[in-house]
């Protein structure tokens, strides 16, 4: 009786996702478009790097002569997101929070006005909002996060209505691709990966006085903000100052435990993030939860050395004694005994500032992206191969 249960219900659920994309496939029967259009869209914030991929991928399908609508829900154009889109595009949509269907039927209308050439959807998770797998045109998902096992169900009721043929998933590191196999390689869909770029910032540098030992990044629990504190509280002193920059629920907290240390500075959010990591020595970064580590290439890109943990994507980003240390333990010891080797070496410290700036020239420079990213969105609107091709 359960396994017949279970058959209905599968039966009720293939007719639905029949019915869906037969509407969608209707609506691509609309106008064409004098241009190519693609729909932007994503779960995004006004900071860190997910707003930050939203805006250069913005940028680089206009550049590329694509006419960019931007979908999203409205929780995600509240102020001062929306004032930031403003200037940029008038084509900005907005979709119902949580409305899966009413927001499905809203893009089918869409798809009719604007018959696009693709989807490309930019996001942290697999948020199944609006169905909008079931749209009858191909779709470019870049993930930011790291899906593991407990968001499995909600994955796999999306992945099971995908085709497999114009469904393109990219990831932003290897760590993170070979993880969402690791849960979900049951529906044949493959997993690519795609480094951020990011632009050059400064040259390779030299030791000096004062030294600054950087760290950028929200002020959360998993980047590990007290190992940080207690390493600087170690090391601090007039010729070694140790910054963090940015917001986040442990500012306020992290402020009070290090009034105490003139040389400790927990500078909040800025907009000028590029004169922190030009003006830095090293950077720290102790995270625990990395999909990428957009800060430690942005600094590579400054030229600074880069000692970090070892945790998920992060060894990727550094080579070990190269261009960097990787602490193999989570005790601030380890950390500290870098920081000291590199700071009293300025022959090694200059290899590495060196290796630095090469690895993010090679590997992770923004004109590197840009290409490739290029490239593929044009195989995806053109549909040059299938997903499983590339």
């Amino acid at each position: 009786m359960k396994t017949f249960l279970k058959f209905l219900r599968h039966l009720k659920f293939l007719g639905f996702t029949f019915t869906l994309r037969l509407l969608s496939f209707v609506a691509r029967l609309g106008r064409r478009s004098p241009r190519h259009t693609i729909f932007l869209t994503g779960d995004i914030s006004y900071t860190g790097g997910t707003w930050t991929y939203f805006q250069k991928l913005f940028r680089l399908l206009e550049e590329n002569g694509y006419t960019v609508v931007i979908i999203l829900e409205k929780r995600f154009l509240q102020q001062p997101l929306y004032e930031k889109l403003k200037p940029s595009t008038k084509q900005v949509i907005s979709l119902g929070n949580a409305e899966p269907l009413r927001n499905f039927f809203k893009l089918l209308l869409l798809q009719w006005q604007y018959r696009p050439s693709a989807l490309v959807q930019s996001i942290s998770g697999f948020v199944d909002n609006s169905f909008l797998e079931l749209l009858h045109i191909p779709i470019l998902v870049i993930l930011h996060s790291i899906v593991g096992e407990s968001f499995s169900k909600r994955i796999d009721a999306k992945l099971r209505r995908v085709n497999i043929r114009t469904f393109w998933l990219f990831t932003v590191s290897r760590y993170a691709a070979e993880h969402f196999q690791l849960y979900h390689s049951d529906y044949g869909i493959p997993c690519h990966y795609l480094y951020t770029g990011v632009p050059h910032i400064s040259f390779p540098k030299k030791l000096g006085s004062p030294n600054i030992v950087l760290t950028v990044g929200h002020l959360v629990s998993y980047k590990r903000p007290e190992l940080w504190l207690q390493i600087a509280k170690t090391l601090s002193s007039e010729k070694l100052h140790f910054q963090w920059v940015g917001e986040g629920e442990l500012l306020t907290t992290l402020r009070t435990h290090a009034k105490d240390f003139p040389f400790i500075q927990f500078l909040g959010y800025s907009d000028t993030i590029e004169s922190f990591y030009a003006q830095a020595t090293i950077y720290l970064h102790t995270s625990m939860l990395e999909s990428y580590g957009l800060a430690v290439v942005e600094a590579m890109s400054a030229g600074l050395p880069v000692v970090t943990s070892a945790h998920c994507a992060l060894p990727e980003l550094v080579d070990n004694g190269v261009n960097g240390y990787v602490c193999t333990t989570d005790s601030n010891e380890e950390y500290i005994d870098r920081l000291q080797a590199l700071l009293a070496n300025p022959e090694q410290y200059t290899k590495f500032s060196e290796a630095a700036y090469s690895k993010w020239n090679t590997v992770f420079s923004d004109q590197r992206w840009s290409f490739q990213m290029t490239s593929i969105v044009q195989k995806v609107t053109t549909c040059e191969s299938s997903a499983t091709d590339l």
